[in-house]
């Protein structure tokens, strides 16, 4: 059974999956991660509806697991979530424009959110702010524990909520 001492999770910034599908699915054989993140699924200057987004998406082939995504803005956030693991997708009060998260509950009776953003480094100064409100409900006394991955494309705007919410929690 799995604990937040021995979960093991995989990120990476995809840049297009279609490129990593042969590298992420060598990793995963190898090192048979519980948590597979992955940011900028879809190729670059793609401009579909939905739809067409996850028709373009190449399939992996990795079997026992649950995908959770968001592909309505951007290029897409994908979590794959080992079915050992009790997870359920989470709705967040946040706007932030491209995240995925989920809760998983742990055999140690832990509670932990997982996010998986993506932050624009021309993000604007509203999807910021949104950024720092689920860093917030992320790690709310809801849960026990935090796992937040993902590519933030430089933290500039963020640090001062970022900061602050350091301060709240540690108090």
């Amino acid at each position: 059974m799995v604990n937040s001492s021995t979960l093991r999770c995989l990120y990476t910034n995809c840049d297009s999956l279609s490129k990593k599908v042969e590298e992420l699915e060598f990793y995963i054989a190898e090192y048979y991660p519980n948590i597979i993140a992955l940011t900028e699924c879809i190729p670059k200057n793609i401009q579909h509806d939905l739809a067409t987004k996850m028709e373009l998406l190449p399939s992996l082939s990795i079997t026992n697991y649950d995908a959770y995504h968001n592909f309505l803005h951007g290029r897409g956030t994908l979590l794959y979530i080992h079915q050992s693991l009790k997870a359920s997708e989470v709705q967040l009060t946040s706007h932030f424009t491209e995240s995925v998260t989920v809760s998983l509950k742990l055999s140690s009776n832990k509670h932990i959110c997982v996010a998986c953003i993506y932050r624009s480094p021309s993000s604007s100064a509203d999807n910021n702010i949104q950024l720092g409100k689920l860093l917030q409900e992320c790690s709310s006394t809801s849960y026990t524990d935090s796992l937040i991955v993902g590519d933030c494309g430089g933290i500039i705007g963020i640090e001062k909520h970022a900061l602050e919410i350091c301060r709240l929690n540690s108090s």
